[in-house]
């Protein structure tokens, strides 16, 4: 609660400093591990954001111990968010570096639970924030929005990482995170991440998937954005087991360069993940320029590089390695594209050969341009795509999707027509730019792909082109349109495998008639039909006039006959449909009941151009479709036939059986009456004739079933009815009712009952109306069971519940129970009430004024919490905390509970001096303070601090201006309640103040001496004479001395209060003019002797140049600075003996130039 005299004497220091000094930078050094406390990074984090933003602040590391476990800070909560203008830099800890990183100190954020959200480092709506040489570390897991480092809200001129002191960062759900939704969207400006490992462990080779991130970044809102950069040490190395990089940008220009992502930091390895879309995906509406270039891509993933939607931006793709090692030359990992455009304006994949991009690995096309019709892509190195089984459609390099400009201009495209073994020639988008590759092909592609660029030439202005093979044996081609638009290369293409497999035409009966027709074939010179022996069924662009059987397009693509690049589809297959019927499927129906209701279903019926015939076993024909229904009983035989090839199948006979409906002989029915409706009655005697098993059912009036047996036994009395089924399903009418009397059955009317309440005061309640049959002794009983009475009518009872009785001599009986009420008077209601809550814990509280309505209150009663009777007045008072409750009897003298009151005592006022401060009165000057108290309770709240006599010297909650002493505070509250806290002592301190600051000063004689405190403070300043009796004082530390003639001393102190500084010294030193004094010679051999040359100038305030040049006019020392002087050396090298020049240009003390030279030796 109260700082010691030596935090005092800080605490006025740096009061004094914070009222006269702006804000300044500062080094805040970690030395602790701990999650919190002094010396921990949550405390420099602190009291970083608490200096303000005006000067960037550093936090530097100093941990003891250069182990792991030394160096490791474990999080327990999130940290406090940087606020702006701070760097916090571990590369400044004395520690290994941690494994292929330039991270020195881990930051390990451990969770507990499972929060919503939780980060290690978080920029919160921060400008100029740096962070660099941590290994920010996790467990992952994917279900909890875990970030390595987050940037909320508006954040500027972040950066992350940079060579030498790169970060690690893994374990998180998103290791850099900064996506603020769109309900609020902020905007994330000049963003850098550098020289980082994201994804693995501090090797840059392992990872798990604990170890690992969903997705390592995920930034939105961007306004300029640098990933990597311009060299190799500055690429980052990125894996994430989910998703891979995204970076959404509202503006300015966007940079991923020389990074590794997918791939481990030698560039060799790929991890055990499958990625969804993009490896590096880069999207928006931003207006500037996107440039990718010589990043390394490689993994498992959906795609490799993805530009989506930048319809106003330009981008350029040029020197990146995509599903290759490092050297370019293997194929590392597989994705479905290499690189993904879609709805952008205009870019460039590749360009020249110096910017070439090398694309391998890809099992779908290796670029993907979809809605974008700007795209060039030219002398890129393609190699091992189209890696897959799937031949169903044409295998692209290029694939251009959903081609719709709105100019109407048409897709570029590139078709080989005809070639020998010297030329290729064919047509391409007229006046195209054409790039020709040699083709090359790995094991498993479906096609060649354009590896290496050779040249470049022009299709005519009809389109038309001829290319000398120039003693190859074959060519890939691309064409480029004049907007920039890049065909596909020129690979074979067929038609649309739905389309065709659609449109094969089938064969029967061993006949030659099918056929595949393919409208579409281009870039296959030559080409023909195969079938699945390998043998040639056909030139033609489709396949006429074959029989049953699988069949395939062979096409060679890149030159005449050349096996390389020969490209086949996939099989298609021309059925036998012959005529066939299958009935171990077939369902007959009997017909039933009499009735055509028969059917024959489920036949498997085969072939084509059929025609069907059905005919009974009288040969007449009932049917021509593949089912038939509604027949009699009969057989019936199928017959189909294939009008085109004319042969024929039969099937059958097929029998559709006839059923007939169940019939009921009541004839020997028996009914048993039920005695008192007792379950004694029966129908027996009932017989069913049917078809295999009959089902019975017994229905009494109400519709429920009550037997399931012929015989219906130990039934009440009541009417009955047989349903009845059999197997045939054919319905039957149910039975005429059946109906079993009751004799002797007693019943009770109480349609005219009347029941009478019992008064509150008399027993005169009662039951009459009532009626009975059959009823011969009558008995009613109270609740207790004793006979009260022998009628039907039941009079002068009391309130209770009664059971009136009924016997005769055939042995029937019944009983009936009937409710006397009570009478229930008309309910009180409380239309007003006061009450009043006891205070300051006495028993004053009370309930008044109560207003009743709905009878006559004739007395009250009130009972506390535990039944006791506290009060007999309408009205309650001088009661405690408690729950009561009143009845009221009314003129009818009937009691009811009218309402139910809590009274509760509130709280006294609560004085929390967790958080108090005391400040001592320093040197007797009333500056104690007690502040940091806060109160909780009932408004208004009064005040007042009480000295040791009682008296009240403050009526504040913060009390101040105090000398020193013990003080009590007396609150006061809205009640009227009064509590204390315990006393707080404030001491009288005396300080040791510092000697006031004042440097010698250098006149001219008879000038007036200024002497200057250079550190004022609150106070009184003296100057005097030693040895003399003058003296001068104020509080503003500047003194005017005139008509000094000769060097004097001064003597100058500070007070504060009662206390006084140590005296300082001051000389005044008088000269008769302005010179300078410099030696001839120096000996810089650093033997602390003479080792710097250092003119002296005399009357000299400042320097605004000195400087010290070699024989050749170079200056080799200059500084500004009047107190500095040369070591010899120049650029950290001694200089060579010899002669030397300098030269001062300055300020005296009267404001004139002084500018002197001379000559210096410099001897060893």
């Amino acid at each position: 609660m109260k700082p010691t005299t030596g935090v005092l004497l800080l605490l006025v220091a740096i009061s004094c400093f914070c009222v006269l000094t702006p804000t300044m930078a500062a080094n805040f050094i970690v030395t602790s591990n701990a999650d919190s406390g002094p010396g921990t990074l949550r405390d420099a984090i602190t009291k970083a954001n608490s200096n303000g933003t005006a000067t960037k602040d550093y936090i530097y590391f100093n941990l003891p111990g250069t182990q792991p476990a030394d160096v490791t800070i474990t999080l327990l909560t999130d940290l406090p968010g940087l606020r702006g203008n701070i760097a916090v830099d571990a590369s400044t800890q004395a520690a290994p570096l941690l494994g292929a990183s330039g991270a020195r100190v881990i930051l390990y954020r451990q969770v507990t639970g499972a929060p919503a959200t939780y980060y290690a480092l978080m920029a919160d709506n921060a400008q100029q924030v740096e962070i660099y040489g941590l290994a920010i570390k996790n467990t992952l897991n994917s279900n909890i929005e875990g970030h390595g480092i987050e940037l909320r809200g508006a954040c500027s001129d972040i950066i992350i990482g940079s060579p030498g002191k790169g970060n690690i960062i893994n374990g998180y759900k998103y290791c850099i995170y900064g996506d603020s939704g769109n309900f609020d969207p902020k905007t994330i400006s000049n963003l850098v991440i550098q020289s980082n490992i994201i994804g693995f462990e501090e090797d840059g080779v392992t990872t798990t998937a604990q170890l690992s991130s969903y997705q390592p970044i995920l930034l939105t809102h961007l306004n300029g954005v640098t990933l990597g950069g311009n060299s190799a040490a500055l690429g980052n190395v990125i894996m994430g087991n989910y998703y891979g990089v995204s970076l959404r940008t509202d503006a300015g220009n966007v940079v991923a360069s020389f990074n590794k992502i997918g791939t481990d930091v030698n560039g060799t390895g790929v991890m055990n993940f499958s990625v969804r879309d993009e490896m590096l995906g880069i999207y928006g509406t931003t207006t500037g320029t996107v440039m990718i270039s010589d990043n390394q891509v490689a993994g498992v993933s959906d795609r490799g590089i993805g530009i989506l939607g930048l319809q106003n931006a330009t981008f350029r793709i040029v020197r990146n390695k995509i599903g290759t090692e490092v050297t370019g030359q293997n194929v590392l990992g597989q994705r479905s594209s290499g690189i993904l455009i879609t709805d952008c304006n205009q870019g460039i994949i590749g360009g020249s050969l110096a910017d070439k991009n090398i694309i391998a690995g890809c099992y779908d096309a290796p670029v993907n341009v979809i809605n974008a019709y700007r795209v060039t892509v030219s002398q890129n190195e393609m190699f091992c795509n189209n890696v897959t089984s799937i031949n169903r459609y044409p295998a692209n390099s290029i694939q251009l999707g959903n081609w719709n400009p709105s100019d109407g201009r048409p897709m570029p495209f590139v078709h080989v027509i005809a070639c020998t073994a010297s030329t290729l020639s064919g047509t391409a988008t007229p006046n195209a730019k054409m790039e020709v590759f040699t083709p090359y092909r790995c094991s498993g592609s479906l096609k060649c792909d354009g590896r290496n660029y050779i040249e470049t030439f022009f299709a005519g202005a009809d389109g038309k082109w001829t290319y000398a093979l120039k003693g190859r044996d074959g060519v890939i081609i691309s064409a480029t349109d004049a907007a920039g638009a890049t065909s596909d290369y020129s690979n074979p293409v067929w038609s649309d495998h739905i389309e065709l497999e659609r449109g094969i035409v089938h064969t029967a009966c061993g006949k030659s008639t099918g056929s595949i027709p393919n409208k579409l074939l281009y870039n296959a010179t030559p080409f023909h039909w195969e079938d699945g022996a390998g043998n040639t069924v056909g030139t033609d662009t489709s396949l006429n006039n074959v029989p049953a059987g699988q069949y395939r397009l062979v096409m060679y693509g890149g030159g005449c006959n050349k096996p390389e690049c020969i490209v086949y589809s996939a099989f298609y297959e021309v059925k036998d449909e012959t005529p066939a019927i299958t009935t171990g499927t077939v369902i007959i129906t009997p017909a039933t009941c009499g009735a055509n209701n028969g059917s024959i279903n489920g036949l498997q019926i085969k072939g084509i151009n059929l025609k069907y015939q059905w005919r009974n076993a009288a040969n007449a024909v009932v049917g021509t479709g593949p089912t038939l229904s509604n027949l009699a009983p009969d057989s019936y035989t199928l017959t189909i036939t294939d009008t085109v090839n004319g042969c024929t199948a039969t099937g059958g006979p097929f029998v559709v059986k006839g059923v007939v409906a169940p019939v009921l002989d009541a004839t020997g029915a028996i009914v048993k009456n039920a005695i008192c409706s007792q379950p004694t009655g029966s129908v027996t005697g009932l017989k069913v004739t049917g078809t295999g098993v009959i089902t019975y059912t017994w229905k009494d009036a109400s519709q429920q079933v009550v037997g399931t047996t012929p015989d219906l036994l130990n039934m009440p009395a009541g009417v009955y009815v047989l349903s009845f089924t059999d197997e045939s399903s054919c319905p039957a009418l149910p039975s005429a009712p059946f109906t079993i009397t009751a004799p002797g059955l007693i019943t009770i009317d109480q349609s005219r009952v009347v029941i009478k309440d019992a008064s509150c005061a008399a027993d005169d309640g009662g039951v009459t109306g009532l009626q009975a049959t059959n009823a011969e002794t009558v008995r009613w009983m109270d609740q207790n069971g004793v006979t009260v009475g022998n009628s039907l009518d039941l009079t002068n009872m009391p309130a209770g519940t009664y059971t009136l009785q009924i016997r005769n001599t055939i042995g029937c009986s019944a009983m009936a129970d009937f409710t006397v009420p009570k009478h229930k008077p008309s309910p009180m209601n409380v239309t007003q009430i006061n009450t009043q809550n006891p205070v300051c814990n006495l028993k004053n509280g009370s309930v008044t004024g109560l207003v009743v309505v709905g009878g006559t209150p004739a007395s009250y009663k009130w009972f506390d919490d535990s039944g006791a009777l506290v009060g007999q007045n309408r009205d309650l008072v001088n009661v405690g905390d408690g729950t009561y409750k009143v009845y009221i009897t009314d003129t009818e003298q009937c009691e009811q509970l009218v309402t139910t009151v809590t009274l509760k005592t509130p709280d006294l006022p609560v004085i929390d001096t967790k958080s108090a401060y005391v400040i001592d009165d320093v040197c007797n000057t009333t500056s104690g303070m007690i502040t940091g108290i806060s109160v909780a309770g009932k408004q208004p709240i009064s005040y007042a601090w009480l000295n040791e006599d009682s008296t009240v010297v403050s009526a504040f909650l913060r009390a101040d201006g105090l000398p020193g002493g013990s003080y009590t505070l007396q609150v006061t509250d809205g009640y009227g309640c009064i509590v204390y806290s315990a006393p707080f002592p404030v001491l009288m301190v005396d300080i040791l103040l510092l000697a006031p600051a004042a440097k010698d000063v250098t006149i001219l004689k008879g000038m007036t001496a200024e002497i200057k405190v250079n550190d004022k403070r609150v106070g009184i300043y003296t100057l005097f004479k030693p040895g003399t009796e003058w003296s001068a004082s104020n509080d503003t530390g500047l003194f005017r001395i005139p008509g000094i003639t000769e060097t004097t001393t001064f003597g100058m102190t500070y007070q504060f209060g009662d206390c006084i500084s140590p005296t300082t010294t001051i000389q005044v030193h008088v000269i008769d003019g302005i010179k300078v004094v410099a030696p001839t010679a120096f000996s810089p051999n650093g033997d602390g002797r003479n080792d710097i040359f250092k003119p002296k100038g005399y009357g000299v305030a400042a320097y605004n140049n000195f400087s010290v040049m070699d024989r050749w006019g170079n200056v080799v020392f200059t500084t500004k600075n009047i107190e500095a002087g040369w070591d010899g050396t120049y650029r950290g090298k001694k200089v060579d003996a010899g002669a030397y020049v300098w030269m001062i240009q300055g300020i005296d003390i009267l404001g004139h130039p002084v500018q002197e030279k001379g000559a210096v030796l410099v001897v060893y």
